[in-house]
Protein backbone atom coordinates (compact mmCIF):
# COMPACT_ATOMS: atom_id res chain seq x y z
CA UNK A 1 0.00 0.00 0.00
CA UNK A 2 1.26 3.67 -0.80
CA UNK A 3 -0.40 4.99 2.29
CA UNK A 4 -1.59 8.88 2.44
CA UNK A 5 0.69 9.48 -0.53
CA UNK A 6 -1.24 8.88 -3.60
CA UNK A 7 -1.43 12.50 -5.31
CA UNK A 8 -5.01 13.50 -6.35
CA UNK A 9 -5.42 14.69 -10.02
CA UNK A 10 -5.19 18.35 -9.53
CA UNK A 11 -2.78 18.14 -7.03
CA UNK A 12 -0.43 16.20 -10.16
CA UNK A 13 -1.19 18.82 -12.64
CA UNK A 14 -0.15 21.61 -9.87
CA UNK A 15 2.94 20.31 -9.07
CA UNK A 16 4.58 19.20 -12.54
CA UNK A 17 6.73 21.98 -13.78
CA UNK A 18 6.38 23.87 -10.58
CA UNK A 19 7.91 21.80 -7.81
CA UNK A 20 11.44 22.95 -7.67
CA UNK A 21 14.20 20.56 -5.87
CA UNK A 22 17.86 21.46 -6.63
CA UNK A 23 19.19 22.59 -9.85
CA UNK A 24 21.38 20.25 -9.61
CA UNK A 25 19.05 16.89 -9.66
CA UNK A 26 17.96 15.02 -12.46
CA UNK A 27 16.27 11.44 -11.64
CA UNK A 28 15.38 9.33 -14.79
CA UNK A 29 13.54 6.24 -15.08
CA UNK A 30 16.04 3.73 -17.34
CA UNK A 31 15.04 0.68 -19.74
CA UNK A 32 14.18 -1.97 -18.04
CA UNK A 33 16.24 -4.39 -20.08
CA UNK A 34 19.68 -3.41 -18.97
CA UNK A 35 21.56 -6.48 -17.55
CA UNK A 36 23.45 -4.33 -14.79
CA UNK A 37 20.24 -3.02 -13.36
CA UNK A 38 18.53 -5.55 -10.44
CA UNK A 39 14.76 -4.80 -12.40
CA UNK A 40 15.03 -6.71 -15.57
CA UNK A 41 11.58 -8.19 -17.40
CA UNK A 42 11.08 -10.15 -20.15
CA UNK A 43 7.87 -9.22 -20.95
CA UNK A 44 5.68 -6.17 -20.71
CA UNK A 45 2.36 -5.76 -18.69
CA UNK A 46 1.27 -2.92 -21.22
CA UNK A 47 1.91 -2.11 -24.86
CA UNK A 48 5.03 0.54 -23.60
CA UNK A 49 8.59 0.66 -25.42
CA UNK A 50 11.51 0.66 -22.59
CA UNK A 51 12.94 4.15 -22.67
CA UNK A 52 14.84 6.45 -21.01
CA UNK A 53 12.70 9.36 -19.55
CA UNK A 54 13.41 11.76 -16.78
CA UNK A 55 10.87 12.44 -13.76
CA UNK A 56 12.89 15.23 -12.21
CA UNK A 57 14.94 17.10 -14.93
CA UNK A 58 17.18 20.48 -13.72
CA UNK A 59 15.47 19.85 -10.15
CA UNK A 60 12.00 20.64 -11.93
CA UNK A 61 9.51 17.84 -12.02
CA UNK A 62 8.33 16.58 -15.27
CA UNK A 63 6.63 13.71 -15.13
CA UNK A 64 5.26 11.25 -12.29
CA UNK A 65 5.67 7.46 -12.17
CA UNK A 66 2.14 6.25 -14.20
CA UNK A 67 1.52 4.00 -16.93
CA UNK A 68 -0.10 3.42 -19.77
CA UNK A 69 -3.55 4.01 -18.42
CA UNK A 70 -3.42 6.05 -15.87
CA UNK A 71 -1.63 8.76 -18.02
CA UNK A 72 -4.53 8.50 -19.93
CA UNK A 73 -6.78 8.86 -16.91
CA UNK A 74 -4.82 12.00 -16.53
CA UNK A 75 -3.85 13.19 -19.81
CA UNK A 76 -0.34 12.99 -18.56
CA UNK A 77 2.77 11.91 -20.28
CA UNK A 78 3.47 7.88 -18.97
CA UNK A 79 6.50 6.21 -18.92
CA UNK A 80 6.64 2.11 -18.79
CA UNK A 81 6.55 1.78 -15.25
CA UNK A 82 3.27 -0.17 -15.35
CA UNK A 83 4.28 -4.43 -12.90
CA UNK A 84 2.50 -7.00 -11.90
CA UNK A 85 4.52 -9.84 -9.60
CA UNK A 86 3.26 -12.55 -10.91
CA UNK A 87 0.18 -14.28 -13.69
CA UNK A 88 -2.47 -14.17 -11.36
CA UNK A 89 -1.93 -9.95 -9.98
CA UNK A 90 -3.01 -7.06 -11.68
CA UNK A 91 0.31 -4.45 -13.10
CA UNK A 92 0.40 -1.94 -10.92
CA UNK A 93 2.01 1.37 -11.38
CA UNK A 94 5.68 1.15 -9.45
CA UNK A 95 9.25 2.01 -9.24
CA UNK A 96 11.41 -0.13 -12.07
CA UNK A 97 14.65 1.34 -12.51
CA UNK A 98 14.78 4.94 -11.43
CA UNK A 99 18.24 6.99 -11.03
CA UNK A 100 19.84 10.04 -10.50
CA UNK A 101 21.82 10.80 -13.19
CA UNK A 102 25.85 11.40 -12.47
CA UNK A 103 26.91 15.49 -12.59
CA UNK A 104 30.04 16.85 -13.28
CA UNK A 105 32.26 16.99 -9.45
CA UNK A 106 35.02 14.10 -9.09
CA UNK A 107 34.46 12.08 -5.20
CA UNK A 108 38.09 13.53 -3.99
CA UNK A 109 36.65 17.30 -5.24
CA UNK A 110 33.42 16.73 -3.21
CA UNK A 111 35.14 15.34 0.03
CA UNK A 112 37.71 18.06 -0.22
CA UNK A 113 34.81 20.90 -0.60
CA UNK A 114 33.42 19.79 3.10
CA UNK A 115 34.44 21.55 6.10
CA UNK A 116 32.27 19.37 8.66
CA UNK A 117 29.98 16.75 7.30
CA UNK A 118 30.24 12.93 7.39
CA UNK A 119 30.13 10.18 4.33
CA UNK A 120 27.57 8.38 5.16
CA UNK A 121 27.46 4.22 3.69
CA UNK A 122 25.21 0.75 3.23
CA UNK A 123 21.89 1.23 4.38
CA UNK A 124 20.50 -0.83 6.95
CA UNK A 125 17.50 0.36 8.25
CA UNK A 126 14.41 2.79 6.84
CA UNK A 127 11.67 4.67 8.26
CA UNK A 128 9.08 6.54 6.49
CA UNK A 129 5.66 8.29 6.62
CA UNK A 130 2.45 7.47 5.75
CA UNK A 131 2.64 10.48 3.28
CA UNK A 132 6.49 9.44 2.27
CA UNK A 133 7.28 13.35 3.94
CA UNK A 134 9.28 12.70 6.44
CA UNK A 135 12.42 9.64 7.04
CA UNK A 136 14.82 8.51 8.95
CA UNK A 137 17.63 5.98 7.50
CA UNK A 138 20.55 4.21 9.13
CA UNK A 139 23.51 3.50 8.07
CA UNK A 140 26.62 0.95 8.94
CA UNK A 141 29.27 2.86 8.47
CA UNK A 142 30.08 6.72 8.68
CA UNK A 143 33.44 8.13 7.87
CA UNK A 144 33.76 11.55 9.71
CA UNK A 145 35.27 14.67 7.06
CA UNK A 146 37.16 17.70 8.70
CA UNK A 147 38.65 19.89 6.84
CA UNK A 148 38.28 18.57 3.41
CA UNK A 149 39.79 14.97 4.44
CA UNK A 150 38.68 11.90 6.30
CA UNK A 151 38.97 12.01 9.95
CA UNK A 152 38.03 9.08 11.77
CA UNK A 153 34.95 6.44 11.68
CA UNK A 154 31.99 6.10 13.19
CA UNK A 155 29.20 2.36 13.22
CA UNK A 156 25.52 2.85 13.01
CA UNK A 157 24.86 6.61 11.91
CA UNK A 158 21.35 8.11 11.34
CA UNK A 159 19.91 10.44 9.54
CA UNK A 160 16.55 11.99 8.90
CA UNK A 161 14.50 14.77 7.31
CA UNK A 162 11.73 16.38 5.09
CA UNK A 163 12.05 14.84 1.09
CA UNK A 164 11.38 18.29 -0.33
CA UNK A 165 13.88 19.89 1.53
CA UNK A 166 16.45 17.41 2.12
CA UNK A 167 16.52 17.44 -1.88
CA UNK A 168 17.09 21.20 -1.95
CA UNK A 169 19.84 20.66 -0.30
CA UNK A 170 21.39 19.14 -2.85
CA UNK A 171 24.58 20.80 -3.34
CA UNK A 172 26.80 18.60 -5.47
CA UNK A 173 26.84 15.47 -7.52
CA UNK A 174 29.17 12.99 -8.21
CA UNK A 175 30.54 12.21 -11.89
CA UNK A 176 29.97 8.60 -13.51
CA UNK A 177 33.21 7.48 -11.90
CA UNK A 178 31.56 7.85 -8.37
CA UNK A 179 28.52 6.12 -9.41
CA UNK A 180 26.69 2.56 -7.90
CA UNK A 181 23.94 0.10 -9.31
CA UNK A 182 21.96 -0.09 -6.09
CA UNK A 183 18.82 -1.48 -5.20
CA UNK A 184 16.69 -4.00 -3.69
CA UNK A 185 15.00 -7.61 -4.07
CA UNK A 186 11.58 -6.92 -1.25
CA UNK A 187 10.19 -3.98 -2.52
CA UNK A 188 6.31 -4.38 -1.47
CA UNK A 189 3.37 -2.63 -2.93
CA UNK A 190 -0.06 -2.86 -3.55
CA UNK A 191 -3.43 -4.97 -1.50
CA UNK A 192 -2.92 -8.14 -2.17
CA UNK A 193 1.03 -7.19 -1.67
CA UNK A 194 3.36 -7.69 -4.72
CA UNK A 195 7.13 -7.54 -4.29
CA UNK A 196 9.42 -7.63 -6.89
CA UNK A 197 12.94 -6.44 -7.68
CA UNK A 198 13.79 -2.67 -7.91
CA UNK A 199 16.68 -0.85 -9.22
CA UNK A 200 18.80 2.22 -8.66
CA UNK A 201 22.08 3.69 -9.68
CA UNK A 202 23.41 7.05 -8.17
CA UNK A 203 26.60 9.02 -8.01
CA UNK A 204 27.81 9.91 -4.78
CA UNK A 205 26.25 13.35 -3.51
CA UNK A 206 27.11 16.10 -1.43
CA UNK A 207 23.64 17.07 0.82
CA UNK A 208 23.79 20.89 3.45
CA UNK A 209 21.83 20.78 6.53
CA UNK A 210 20.55 17.23 7.07
CA UNK A 211 20.33 16.23 10.50
CA UNK A 212 22.66 13.18 11.69
CA UNK A 213 22.60 11.40 14.87
CA UNK A 214 23.41 8.55 16.70
CA UNK A 215 26.73 6.38 16.11
CA UNK A 216 29.68 5.24 17.87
Amino acid sequence: MNGKNLPQPETLNRLIKTLKLSEKEAIFLQKARKSDYLKTNRCKQQPLLREKKYLIKDGLLVRPIGGLFSSQRLDLDHVACSRASNWNRPPIDRMGNINLEPGEDSFEDIISSVEDGIYLQTNNSWSIDDKRNKFQFGCEKGTLIKNGKFAGVVKNPSYRGITESFWQNLSKVGNSESNNILGTSNCGKGEPNQTIFVGHSTPACLFENVDVFGGV
